[in-house]
């Protein structure tokens, strides 16, 4: 029986260990997250630009699809960039 709730302790020790974030990931999420909604909002902006210069619409949606698209590759080439510096 004590050998059972030692099996218990220490699984839920392991358990609580796995879920334990590290400050560092939290600052680098962040800032790959910066950069990927920096790129988003200015592809956005761009977007709605064309369309004022009398664009055409579906471009200008071409555009905002791509930059989120491109600012989620970015984030993620971000993230794994600076988990290798650091």
């Amino acid at each position: 029986m004590a050998n059972q709730s030692t099996e218990d302790k220490e699984i839920e020790q392991k358990i609580a260990t796995e879920f334990i974030e590290d400050e560092r990931d939290k600052l680098i999420e962040l800032k790959s997250t910066q950069v990927g909604f920096a790129i988003a909002g200015i592809g956005f902006v761009t977007g709605l630009g064309y369309l004022y210069f009398q664009g055409s619409a579906v471009l200008m949606l071409n555009i905002m699809f791509l930059s989120l698209h491109g600012g989620s590759l970015v984030e993620a080439a971000v993230q794994l960039y600076l988990h290798r510096v650091s």
